[in-house]
């Protein structure tokens, strides 16, 4: 069993403004992707909540790994904070929604809930195999996301408070 036990951040608005003059840029690039074009209604709203959550994990340790670059997303596929020297994603949902992971996850992931516009609740970190085994396909409301399920087992979650919380995962 995990030790759940949530840590807010705080985004301020020049943030937001900086997540979402990046995201805008993303958007359009991603809808060149076929696998995007499905549901780009959604693409935007998607891209805002997980820029936000990478970024509140990047200010909680303090750990530079977000990249504000825009691309192909094949350049992109890689665990989130792989930079750093760490195999952990960062996968996060607005509040009442479930983080959609893959269903066959390759690494651990920092599971985040965006609480409104400027809080974001880091909960904890999900290893693969609490991915697959506490995660719903009932909780997905993507009906074109078939590669992905919801992540309901929270109460699961190791800590992610420290750096040393993260040492486990380092490559």
């Amino acid at each position: 069993m995990g030790q759940y036990e949530e840590t807010r951040e705080l985004i301020t608005d020049t943030e937001n403004e900086k997540v979402e003059h990046f995201v805008n840029k993303k958007v359009v690039e991603k809808m060149k992707e076929k696998i995007h074009q499905k549901d780009h209604n959604q693409e935007h709203k998607r891209s805002a909540t997980g820029q936000s959550g990478e970024l509140a994990v990047e200010k909680h340790f303090g750990i530079p790994f977000t990249e504000w670059t825009v691309g192909h997303s094949k350049k992109y596929a890689h665990a989130d904070l792989a930079l750093t020297g760490y195999n952990l994603g960062v996968k996060c949902a607005t509040l009442g929604n479930a983080p959609l992971v893959s269903k066959y996850p390759k690494r651990a992931e920092i599971i985040c809930i965006k609480y409104d516009d400027n809080t974001v609740i880091i909960c904890g970190i999900a290893t693969p195999e609490m991915l697959k085994k506490y995660s719903d396909e009932t909780y997905r409301k993507d009906p074109n996301a078939t590669h992905k399920t919801a992540f309901v087992g929270f109460e699961h979650l190791l800590p992610a408070r420290t750096l040393a919380d993260l040492e486990p995962f380092k490559n």
